[in-house]
């Protein structure tokens, strides 16, 4: 993916980077972090199909999370304590090490990819992490997933990770998701193994 610098005429973007595939990502470090997607290449002071979250958005993450808990086979047998939930999503959407991102469909928000910056314990070298990947059912098969994926290996690199390591721990359709990581160029080095500690 090919990128370019910019200056936006609106105070709000201010310097901004436009990738290859038609997103502005702000430069501008009144947000959370640099590089999150705030617009698309095809209209710069509109809302394009990927952005990043604010905290007015925390209700609609909220039902998409509870949404993805309910379908997952792993999830759906823990309880959720709605405080530590929306102490979450407040968390992270404000955290410069997060990037909470969101994809816009015809009927409203129908995916969500947060991401995290890591460290291993050896290095200092940085790393992007999936927290959790979820779009709608209806919604798969669309290029919603693409998209998200797309803007989150952005903001990674314009975040100054080096690597990226994304998984499926939730059991909806890992075969699937595996395949869909293969195709988005990604090597598959391990596997998750679940239990009870019973």
């Amino acid at each position: 993916m090919s990128m370019s610098t910019v200056n936006t005429d609106s105070s709000s973007l201010g310097e901004a980077i436009v990738t290859s595939d038609g997103c502005f990502f702000s430069l501008n470090e009144t947000y959370a972090s640099p590089g999150l997607i705030v617009a698309t290449a095809a209209a710069a002071h509109a809302q394009g199909p990927v952005r990043h979250a604010t905290p007015a958005d925390a209700d609609v993450i909220d039902a998409m999370l509870r949404a993805m808990g309910r379908e997952s086979p792993i999830y759906r047998a823990m309880p959720i304590d709605d405080r530590k939930l929306a102490d979450y999503v407040a968390r992270v959407i404000r955290g410069s090490d997060h990037a909470v991102l969101l994809h816009e469909g015809p009927a409203g928000i129908d995916g969500i990819f947060i991401g995290m910056l890591v460290q291993q314990f050896f290095t200092f070298e940085t790393s992007a992490m999936d927290v959790l990947f979820y779009v709608r059912p209806e919604r798969r098969g669309s290029r919603a997933a693409v998209r998200l994926f797309r803007a989150f290996k952005a903001w990674a690199k314009s975040s100054g990770a080096k690597t990226i390591q994304v998984g499926t721990m939730t059991g909806i359709d890992p075969a699937r998701t595996a395949k869909f990581y293969r195709g988005m160029g990604l090597n598959e080095i391990g596997g998750v193994y679940h239990g009870r500690a019973e």
